[in-house]
């Protein structure tokens, strides 16, 4: 059976009309804790080759904890849901620091990432 893992990579470009500075830089981040991630293992029935090397965007809010929160997927071009649910999933254990290394607050920053459907080899 293949399998397929996930990969979470920063996004500096822009989308929908946003522009890269409405956004924090994951390199001007403190990042206290990254969970290992957690690679999504369809079934057999349900792998979608046709999602293969597509990508899709992730939104996250941090929170006053310093967690990610209320993460959006903008994965319309993504034929396996199941994918999409895992890859937010797996933003959810991230926990930043209180500033930025700029020395900006954190709180209500937002962060966005992009994620790619690969099967792993």
């Amino acid at each position: 059976m293949r399998k397929f893992i996930l990969a979470i990579l920063f996004f500096t470009g822009t989308a929908g009309g946003a522009t890269a500075q409405d956004y924090a830089r994951l390199s001007d981040l403190v990042i206290l804790y990254q969970p290992d991630v957690k690679p999504y293992r369809p079934s057999g029935s349900d792998i979608d080759l046709a999602d293969q090397g597509k990508s899709f965007d992730i939104v996250c809010t941090i929170a006053h904890s310093g967690h990610l929160t209320d993460c959006q997927a903008f994965a319309d071009n993504i034929a396996d849901r199941g994918f999409v649910a895992s890859a937010v999933s797996n933003l959810h254990g991230w926990v930043v620091g209180d500033t930025t290394r700029s020395g900006q607050a954190t709180e209500g920053m937002r962060v966005r990432f992009t994620v790619r459907f690969q099967l792993e080899a």
